[in-house]
């Protein structure tokens, strides 16, 4: 207590020092701690701003800029965004319209349809039929004119320049019956120059009317190609059927005629493109065209697996409704009640019971030709390929067929026509081509004069696709049901 006392003054001194320490340091310790965070939140945005001050960016249109971020460059970063997207939009457009280029006239300056004021005008070959889709007028004169002006499409008439033919400037070799026929006159001929009393007497020998009838035979075949630029006769083109009914086309069958002519027309100006320059057939680089199939049976008749055609009188090859899209909703979507020109019963014609696809087309199949599980033949080869190859199928945006064309072509102009054939429309895609070498002396013996260059038979199987915005309204309903282009509403009670 004595010490206590005595040093009073010192212990109270000690003490209020030693507590002045505790009160010092303790709040020092907790503002250490927030100036430090706040130092490392400075830091981490000073090198944010360096990062943005060297930023190196570059706006299409513009020159190459480092520095920061700006208003004014995020605005000029939008405004290319912008432009970018309309461009886009543009490009589609242009290519939907250029789709539409020669299958169908637009009444709005060249522009798709938007309203019920504007429609489009179905092309024939180039020919505008007015009124004809998607449903055409029930006038009997008016589905008559349609059909004549189909058929004409596939005759010979020099004065009419939408016939196929005449536009090729298309010839055959000679027939057999016009060499026999040009032989018994040639003979009739000799024996009417003998003298009188030697007229029934002989005639000329074997080996006489051997020799006169190679003669007349060579002299024939040269003067047909002298006067062609391509061998081709009705039998190259593929018509539908409805041309020999005693019934008028239904709307579903002027549909598909029109979208056979449509891709006939492309391929005839392609040929005629690559010949035009050519003063005959053995100039011309496209020799012959043999054939064009068009819609799932495509793949089947390059392989000669296609089912017989009908022909009729001239040779034409006929093909049965249908057949035409490749197709993946199924059949049960289809309405089942009639409509005209349409179908009943939820199955559309040229399509097996239970299959997949558009009127007599297929869906993705279950297996490829030659592996296990699936041999696919015909159609549903077509539908394979083409799966395969572009992941394509009929929908709401877009419709797919498949156009098999065979050719003898000179060999070095194989890809020359395949450009022209690009250059008709840009919805062609060549999915396969087969060349097989043709043999000069086998062709001359069959009266193909083909000229002193090398030729190949080429087997191209195409795909075909027709953007919606333009064909949609061409389509009669029942093509609009297959393809969910028709707008469902609630049945009424």
């Amino acid at each position: 207590m004595k010490f206590i006392k005595a040093n009073l003054i010192p212990i109270i001194c000690g003490i209020v020092i030693l507590a002045s320490i505790v009160v010092l340091f303790y709040p020092l310790s907790s503002m250490g701690a927030k100036l430090r965070s706040k130092m490392t939140a400075a830091l981490s945005q000073a090198q944010v701003a360096q990062s943005l001050r060297t930023t190196s960016l570059h706006i299409p249109g513009h020159k190459r800029y480092t520095g920061p971020v700006t208003p004014p460059i995020i605005a000029a970063r939008l405004k290319v965004q912008k432009y970018i997207e309309a461009q886009s939009k543009s490009v589609k457009e242009e290519y939907i319209t250029l789709n539409a280029w020669g299958r169908v006239e637009f009444t709005a300056q060249g522009q798709i349809a938007r309203d019920a004021r504007h429609h489009e005008i179905p092309l024939l070959a180039g020919m505008p039929m007015a009124g004809m889709l998607p449903n055409p007028p029930r006038f009997l004169t008016t589905r008559r004119a349609f059909r004549r002006q189909y058929r004409r499409l596939f005759t010979n008439n020099s004065h009419n320049h939408f016939c196929f033919l005449t536009r090729l400037d298309a010839g055959t070799p000679p027939s057999a019956r016009r060499i026999t026929d040009l032989v018994d006159a040639r003979l009739k001929q000799m024996q009417d120059a003998m003298p009188q009393g030697f007229q029934n007497s002989g005639s000329a020998s074997t080996s006489e009317q051997q020799k006169m009838q190679n003669a007349i035979i060579r002299r024939q075949v040269f003067l047909a190609a002298s006067k062609c630029k391509v061998y081709a006769d009705q039998a190259s083109f593929q018509e539908r059927n409805f041309i020999l009914s005693r019934h008028l086309p239904t709307s579903s069958q002027i549909y598909e005629a029109f979208v056979d002519s449509w891709i006939q027309n492309d391929i005839v100006n392609a040929i005629v493109a690559m010949d035009q320059a050519s003063p005959n057939v053995s100039l011309s680089p496209v020799k012959r065209l043999i054939h064009i199939t068009i819609g799932t049976d495509a793949p089947a008749a390059l392989t000669g697996q296609a089912s017989q055609s009908q022909q009729n009188g001239n040779g034409a090859t006929l093909v049965p409704d249908g057949g035409l899209f490749l197709g993946a909703l199924p059949a049960t979507s289809v309405n089942t009640g009639g409509t005209p020109g349409g179908f009943t019963g939820g199955q559309m014609p040229g399509m097996p019971p239970g299959g997949f696809g558009l009127p007599g087309g297929f869906g993705p199949p279950g297996g490829m030709p030659g592996m296990p599980g699936g041999a696919a033949t015909g159609a549903t080869a077509g539908a394979t390929t083409g799966a395969i190859l572009t992941n394509h199928f009929s929908s709401a945006k877009h419709q797919i067929t498949l156009v098999a064309i065979s050719v003898v072509v000179q060999a070095d102009r194989i890809n020359d026509f395949i450009n022209q054939l690009y250059r008709q429309n840009n919805g062609y895609t060549v999915l396969q081509m087969n060349l097989t070498t043709v043999d000069p002396i086998r062709a001359i013996t069959d009266g193909y004069v083909y000229g002193k260059v090398p030729v190949v038979r080429a087997d191209i199987l195409m795909e075909a696709l027709f953007c919606t915005p333009w064909n949609k309204p061409l389509m009669p309903p029942a093509y609009r049901a297959r393809l969910g282009l028709l707008k469902t509403t609630a049945a009424r009670p």
